[in-house]
């Protein structure tokens, strides 16, 4: 009975992970810390290489905050790129506040439902394409044409546009050519706002291809305020992609309910409680005996010093414990102290191990060198493990008496 509920509840949250954890996550992120196919990670590098004379700062906390002071961005551009936009009411007055000292917003989203665009009466549609033909209209006297593979297929463009804005792109839907990129009407013409309805070009699988970065970076080009980058785009699914909510347990649930990653934890967490209260129930009415398996601590280090060169790739820290099971070692084999690394220390385990002294010299000062340092390559490791390798079988550590 007890192997029934045990191997239930395994199967239960190997049901909640993903089967496939090394393939490619081609889930839409948009964010700038994503490197995957639907991240955002290459545009926010690429800015530095479109406007070199640039500095690009990275929205880690609440947007509003960064743009408190307003008034100390002059030709500046905020930069969002996500599906949804929901930004809260005080983000919204600042950003519009912000555009106000000769700044600009540029925002790609599929979602212009937020109350910021609610006075633009804007509306925006999505239909299947496959090949997307887009253009651009100031990039040359004629305009310039992209066609990009739509792998997602999706692609959304604006139905309706307020007057005075001006149609900066389009992309083609069975034929016709509808606006997916505008710029609104506003009163100084050093102020600007531009909606672009499609973030899917501006990720990381379309930057990595020709046609596809090339449009993107048009598109960034018609900014003209490039002094300050504000780039939003850390953390975005978590704070601006749910419309804003009244705190009230429903709406909260719906919430979980509508993300199927969220709902599988909250089904799982729920399973989980039931069979522990089960189980605890079973063991409640009689005593059992709880017998404790021994601790395996060498295969815990030996996933630990893993874990650090596969993993962390913190190779200094992984030299100090190899520096420092050698001298432990050291210290049960020769019966030397280990407290300080002197020259007295090299003169006592030379004359123990009955080697001469000079051989012990590049030993001690690999030794100092990794308590001195912050940080070590992956070549400087393999060299240094060498050595460590190579004073080992002349100090013979792993055994109990001298050949």
């Amino acid at each position: 009975m007890m192997r029934t509920i045990y191997i239930s509840i395994v199967l239960l949250m190997l049901s909640a992970c993903d089967p496939q954890d090394n393939a490619t996550d081609w889930r839409l992120h948009y964010e700038s810390q994503y490197k995957t196919p639907y991240g955002t990670y290459i545009l926010g590098q690429e800015l530095e290489y479109i406007y070199p004379n640039s500095t690009t700062k990275v929205i880690k906390g609440r947007t509003s905050d960064h743009l408190q002071s307003y008034d100390e961005y002059e030709y500046s551009s905020y930069i969002y790129i996500n599906e949804l936009f929901y930004p809260d009411s005080l983000t919204q007055v600042r950003l519009l506040n912000f555009t106000q000292y000769e700044n600009s917003l540029f925002i790609a989203t599929r979602n212009f439902d937020a109350a910021i665009f609610k006075p633009y009466k804007i509306e925006t549609t999505s239909a299947n394409v496959n090949i997307a033909k887009m253009k651009l209209n100031y990039a040359s006297e004629n305009g310039r044409t992209y066609t990009i593979d739509n792998k997602v297929k999706q692609l959304s463009y604006f139905t309706s546009v307020p007057n005075g804005a001006r149609v900066l792109g389009t992309i083609e839907v069975n034929g016709v050519a509808k606006p997916n990129f505008i710029e609104l009407g506003i009163n100084d013409a050093d102020q600007k706002i531009l909606l672009h309805s499609n973030p899917l070009f501006f990720t990381n699988y379309h930057m990595l291809h020709s046609t596809d970065g090339q449009y993107a970076v048009q598109a960034m080009a018609q900014l003209n305020h490039t002094s300050y980058f504000l780039w939003d785009g850390y953390g975005t699914e978590r704070r601006y992609t749910t419309p804003p909510q009244d705190g009230s347990v429903w709406n909260t649930l719906n919430y979980i309910l509508k993300h199927k990653s969220l709902a599988t934890a909250l089904f799982t967490f729920i399973a989980s409680i039931l069979l522990l209260f089960g189980v605890n129930y079973k063991r409640i009415s009689r005593n059992i005996t709880i017998y404790s398996r021994p601790q395996n601590n060498s295969l815990a280090f030996m996933k630990m010093v893993s874990n650090l060169f596969m993993h962390e790739e913190n190779h200094i820290d992984l030299a100090r414990y190899r520096v420092n099971y050698l001298l432990d070692r050291i210290r049960q084999r020769y019966n030397v102290s280990t407290a300080e690394i002197t020259q007295d220390f090299k003169l006592k385990l030379a004359q123990k191990a009955n080697i001469n002294p000079k051989e012990l010299d590049v030993l001690i000062a690999q030794f100092q060198k990794v308590k001195t340092l912050n940080q070590m390559s992956k070549e400087g490791f393999l060299s240094f493990s060498k050595l460590i390798e190579t004073h080992i079988q002349k100090l013979d550590i792993y055994h109990g008496t001298r050949k």
